[in-house]
Order: C-alpha cells, then sequence, then structure tokens
C-alpha cells in the first residue's frame, strides 16, 4: 500500500480560478461576433472569388472555420491578458487539479466520502468507474497545464493572428491550395478574404509566416 502523502499548503486563491470574460462589443458587418453563432458572412463579390478555388461546400466549411476562430480573435482583444498572466493562471490550475486528484486517492484520509458522493450522484450503484476517470482527468489536466506554463517562456514572439492562419489553412490545404506567404498567392489571397469577413484587418502576412515557422509545433496556444 503506497505510502500517505505528506500534505503541502495549496495555493491560496486570492481571487478566482475561472475568471469572467468581457464579450466582444465590435460589430462586424452588422453582427457582433460569437462562438455559438454563425454570425461570419462573406459578400457576394467575396464569395465569387472564393468560388473560383472553392465549391460551395468547402465554401460554408471555411465561413465555419472563420465563424469560430474569428470570435476569439475578439474576445481576445476585448480580455487582453499578459503572458506572465497566463503562465500564473496555469500554474494555479496545475496545482488545483493535482491537489483534487490527490482527494480521490485512498490513502488520503476522506476519500471514501468523497469517493462515495461522487459515484452517487452520477448514479452508479457500483464500483468507482466517474472517480477513477475523474483522477486521471485531473492528473492530466495538472500535468498539461504545468507543461504549457513552462512552454509560455518562449512563445511571447507569437503575437500575429496565427492560430487564425491555423484554422483556415486547415481547410484550405485538403482542397488542394498550398499554404505561402508569398503576396500574390492563391493562399494568401483566400486569407485575406477570411480576415476580412472576421473584421481582422491586418495584412495577413507576418501571421502567414509565422504560422509556418511553426506548422509542426506539438503545442500550440491562440
Amino acid at each position: 500500500m503506497p505510502k500517505p502523502r505528506t500534505p503541502r499548503k495549496l495555493l491560496a486563491l486570492k481571487e478566482p480560478l475561472a475568471e469572467p470574460v468581457l464579450p466582444p462589443s465590435t460589430m462586424v458587418r452588422g453582427r457582433i461576433p460569437s462562438v455559438g453563432e454563425d454570425w461570419v458572412r462573406f459578400t457576394q463579390i467575396e464569395t465569387e472569388k472564393l468560388a473560383k478555388h472553392l465549391d460551395r461546400a468547402a465554401i460554408d466549411e471555411l465561413a465555419g472555420a472563420c465563424g469560430i476562430t474569428g470570435a476569439l480573435y475578439h474576445a481576445r482583444r476585448a480580455n487582453p491578458i499578459s503572458l506572465s498572466a497566463i503562465k500564473v493562471h496555469l500554474l494555479r490550475v496545475s496545482e488545483v487539479a493535482e491537489e483534487l486528484s490527490h482527494c480521490l486517492e485512498l490513502n488520503s484520509r476522506h476519500a471514501l466520502t468523497l469517493v462515495s458522493l461522487l459515484e452517487h450522484e452520477c448514479h452508479n450503484e457500483r464500483g468507482m468507474k466517474n472517480s477513477i476517470e475523474l483522477t486521471r482527468l485531473l492528473k492530466a489536466l495538472s500535468v498539461g497545464s504545468g507543461q504549457q506554463a513552462r512552454l509560455y517562456s518562449g512563445q511571447a514572439r507569437r503575437q500575429t493572428p496565427e492560430y487564425q492562419v491555423r484554422c483556415i489553412a486547415r481547410v484550405l490545404e485538403p482542397k488542394g491550395i498550398k499554404i505561402s506567404a508569398a503576396p500574390g498567392s492563391r493562399f494568401v489571397r483566400l486569407v485575406r478574404i477570411c480576415f476580412e469577413a472576421m473584421g481582422i484587418h491586418i495584412d495577413p502576412g507576418r501571421a502567414i509566416r509565422s504560422y509556418l515557422s511553426h506548422k509542426d509545433d506539438e503545442s500550440f496556444t491562440m
């Protein structure tokens, strides 16, 4: 049987761990960007330009991808966060998740009570399947958050809409459109259309070059 774990002081949560966010307030073509709504609309001229390279289904798929990633772009602008603040938050989440996972281990004083409550609320009369799964997920969250926090020390360079380019590329590349940062390339022309529809009023060249540099990174954040 494993030795009892030596308790350590949990990081004091002076502020709520789940921080409320402000919704975007800037309208794009008469619509408020929202992840839960199909808010991106290509104009007739834009649709005609896209139709030279994509079929109707692909254009609809592109609009859906732009709706999600565009809303995330505007949400980030409405809720600016420094990399140092994100790193601190991830470390807090990592520690809390680790502490919670240990609470469900059977060598913890109150584990049996917690396990019983959890399984009861999940309407599971026998076994510990939900407790085992929750413990696994909490440990995964703890490890993942800690690893991601360490990566942020090297991500200050990502200040462009690189994530938006990445999502657009996921739609265009399978359609045979080569990813390129060349100003006159098909990819750049189509990304410009998408950026305009999403209300991102900057030239995508820098973001595309950044995406090409980090295209195969195992860990990527917005």
